[in-house]
């Protein structure tokens, strides 16, 4: 549902609109899934390769 609710966002949608295509969702479970990925980036290693 984040990767949803994330596109939803990401292709310009509101979260009114965002409710409209899941009636089920509140507007509290929209903003906690984004800061669920927003976590989940936070606490992203990123890897190099050495030279």
């Amino acid at each position: 549902m984040v990767s949803s609710v994330l596109s939803l966002l990401a292709g310009g949608y509101i979260i009114a609109q965002i409710r409209e295509y899941y009636p089920d969702l509140s507007e509290e479970d929209i903003r906690e899934a984004i800061e669920y990925a927003v976590a989940l980036i936070d606490e992203e290693i990123v890897l190099t390769a050495h030279s």
